[in-house]
């Protein structure tokens, strides 16, 4: 991510400072930051949105309290909650906030 961050920075920088004095710019890493997002906010934004319910459904589940266990030779572990989702994250996040306002004074770029 550092790299693009460099490339829209290099792109956007160099014509802004030609034209403006000053540029403001803001880098934010969000490596996880789906894992603070408000589950029932996201499933809601995309029921109100042309996502399918099936797809709902199916994001309803994915993000649910799962528990699982492993039986190895006859020997059950205790439960463990939770499901991997880190594969999922960074496209579920770019879902969520999809919906940003963009401005045409303003260059907003979401690297997952």
């Amino acid at each position: 991510m550092q790299i693009q961050a460099q490339r829209k920075w290099q792109a956007i920088g160099k014509t802004a400072l030609d034209i403006l004095d000053k540029v403001v710019a803001a880098f934010l890493d969000m490596e996880k930051a789906f894992d603070r997002v408000w589950h029932e906010g996201f499933l809601y934004k995309c029921a109100m949105t042309s996502t399918p319910k099936r797809i709902v459904h199916f994001l309803r589940s994915f993000l649910a309290n799962r528990t699982f266990q492993v039986r190895i030779e006859g020997t059950l572990s205790s439960a463990c909650q939770g499901c991997r989702r880190a594969a999922a994250a960074p496209a579920l996040y770019a879902l969520y906030t999809d919906d940003i306002p963009s401005n045409n004074d303003a260059h907003l770029a979401l690297y997952v």
